[in-house]
């Protein structure tokens, strides 16, 4: 069987990748970016910029190119960017938990 773009990309497929559980101080001080297939699909939702000076640059666990999997235990699988930025936007508390896949 071959592997799809998906299948690729998918964190539970990928070898020598990491998930990481990290909780950042508000605000986060991050980008969101589309992780696209080479034909141009949505694969899911990655951070595509840091802030200098921002919490989640100042944590030094979270980098340009992870693949976010979760913001406080709800799954960004299927969610659009605007869905994501008002959830993180909107959440309470502090801190926010981020579930992250580095490739």
């Amino acid at each position: 069987q071959a592997i799809t773009s998906f299948q690729f990309l998918d964190p539970r497929c990928v070898t020598g990748g990491r998930k990481m559980n990290v909780r950042i101080r508000k605000p986060l001080g991050i980008a969101l970016e589309y992780l696209l297939s080479a034909w141009g699909k949505r694969e899911g939702i990655n951070i595509g910029g840091l802030v200098a000076g921002g919490n989640a640059l100042k944590s030094g666990n979270i980098r340009v190119g992870m693949r976010l999997l979760s913001v406080n235990g709800a799954p960004t699988e299927g969610a659009t960017l605007e869905e994501v930025s008002r959830f993180l936007k909107n959440s309470q508390g502090e801190t926010v938990d981020l579930s992250v896949f580095e490739p």
